[in-house]
């Protein structure tokens, strides 16, 4: 056998059932086998990271091996309770999109030889990226969880800004939505655990994390502002951080966000019984609501809402209208209005082609966006991102809309994993062509566990304790395990009757 594609800070190595070990890039077995005679040969292969934190217990390769040899059983013991927390929805192809789009979230995680965690990235952590990346690890593994968000906590500067990635540090002075989501990944390890010890340690850079981004408000309005055009580095705004975003003034995914992140503050403030801080969220998130929901003019004496969904604001007041699918993230964190989410799924439909939805739709054009603009269908210019459609998706579940998320489901899962025949989830699709593009085991792909866990199933505390609801069609006959909050497995039953309100068949995990 033969394999390639390691990099030069990886060891290749290959290892037999007898524990040895072969480093390098091949591997070879003589087996000698008599008439009619039958054997089994067991062999692994894989990588050795030399900062991973597996060095401090195996020193080097070959006591990796030999252990992986003597233990072959056990692993594959926990594979398959791995493989069977996957959840179902009634249908087998979805069970299994959801299980290879779930891959980055484990593939991607390391843990180094100091201790520290590192998720989605590529070789960092991206506190933005990893939101979408970690809900995996918030139902399964929430002691990595705490610790990602313990590390960010730590490299928060003084003026609140959190750093665009740590491990290794890269610092752009003025992205938006990496203040948001470190608030809103706080809020949502609480909202899921109820650890009021861990809200009570994070709480303040929380606060101070808000203020930051108040600090980006330059008119006043309530909303933190992308930076002006005169500025280079103007583009750093959010997740579409390509050069001829440049001018754009605000963007539907950090506004809503913003909305997210004062509601979500104000409820938090008073969990801990900080009524001040409480009622000072309640009183920002009310202006910026207003200022979110105002009608689109194009200006600055406008919002964003343009009809039936949500506008960019460009400073130069030119009116660009463009259909973004990232704004579905204010429908996913509850701060839509509901007859405007209504309005806002019968917009995408122009965003939907057969390869699922296009982040956005209609796409720009050189005219408009200049001459380094992507292709239409391309990147940040109409591509097909797994992530978003997730998104997405989990909205529409909690609507009613469980036909469309099936059908998006099934259509991004097949041309992104089985037409490529490879089962790795890419960064995007291209919105024309359906080719698998950008870069391959994409770890915010993993936010397929977000339109299950929330969009599919909800699961919420209600009198002390967490319960399931579910948002499947009612006539759904399966069953399928679920993991509630600090990592209790249940077996969830729907029988086609529609009452579905209670677990049953708990059993305990831990």
């Amino acid at each position: 056998m033969h394999w390639t594609g390691a990099e030069s800070c990886l060891e290749r190595f290959f290892f037999s059932s007898d524990g040895r070990c072969v480093k390098g890039d091949s591997f070879s077995e003589h087996i000698r086998l008599d008439a009619g005679e039958k054997r089994s040969v067991d062999f692994g292969f894989g990588i050795y990271d030399f900062n991973n934190e597996w060095r401090n217990t195996f020193p080097d390769c070959d006591s990796l091996c030999l252990y992986l040899s003597e233990n072959a059983a056990e692993l594959e013991r926990g594979t398959d309770e791995y493989v069977s927390l996957i959840p179902d929805l009634g249908d087998e192809t979805l069970r299994d999109y959801t299980a290879w789009y779930s891959q980055p979230a484990v593939l991607l995680t390391k843990s180094a030889k100091d201790g520290n965690v590192i998720t989605m990235g590529y070789h960092e952590l991206n506190t933005r990226d990893s939101f979408w990346t970690t809900f995996l690890h918030l139902l399964i593994f929430p002691e990595l969880e705490r610790r990602m968000i313990e590390i960010t906590a730590a490299h928060q500067r003084t003026d609140g800004k959190i750093p665009t990635t740590l491990l290794p540090l890269i610092e752009r002075e003025y992205d938006l939505d990496i203040n948001e989501y470190f608030c809103l990944r706080i809020a949502r390890y609480y909202r899921y655990h109820r650890d009021t010890e861990f809200l009570r340690s994070y709480f303040a850079q929380y606060v101070k994390s808000v203020e930051f981004l108040l600090s980006r408000d330059y008119d006043g309005d309530g909303l933190p502002e992308q930076e002006p055009p005169t500025n280079s580095e103007c583009y750093w705004g959010d997740w579409k951080d390509v050069p001829y975003i440049g001018g754009r003034k605000l963007s539907p995914h950090v506004c809503l966000l913003w909305l997210a992140v004062l509601k979500d503050g104000a409820f938090l403030a008073q969990e801990i019984g900080e009524g001040d801080t409480a009622e000072h969220f309640t009183k920002l998130y009310e202006k910026a609501y207003a200022k979110v929901n105002a009608d689109f003019t194009g200006g600055s004496d406008g919002g964003l809402w343009c009809k039936d969904h949500y506008n960019e604001v460009w400073y130069d007041g030119v009116k660009r209208i463009h259909i973004l699918e990232d704004m579905c993230v204010g429908i996913f964190f509850d701060v839509v209005p509901e007859e405007r989410a209504e309005l806002m799924y019968q917009a995408l439909k122009k965003n939907e082609c057969k390869f699922g939805v296009r982040e956005i739709y209609p796409y720009r054009t050189e005219e408009e966006a200049g001459e380094r603009v992507d292709a239409a269908g391309t990147y940040h210019n109409g591509g097909v991102w797994p992530w978003l459609n997730f998104m997405d998706i989990a909205g529409r579940y909690r609507y009613g809309r469980a036909d469309e998320c099936e059908k998006i489901f099934h259509a991004l899962g097949y041309h992104d994993l089985t037409v490529s025949d490879d089962y790795r989830p890419n960064e995007y699709l291209n919105g024309q062509t359906g080719e698998n593009m950008g870069f391959e085991i994409q770890g915010w792909s993993a936010a397929v566990i977000a339109a299950v866990y929330f969009g599919a199933f909800d699961i919420v505390w209600k009198d002390g304790s967490p319960i399931v609801k579910c948002n499947l069609p009612k006539d759904k006959v399966f069953s399928t395990k679920l993991v509630l909050p600090r990592c209790k497995v249940i077996e969830y039953v729907c029988d086609g009757t529609g009452d579905n309100d209670s677990p049953v068949l708990s059993q305990s995990r831990r």
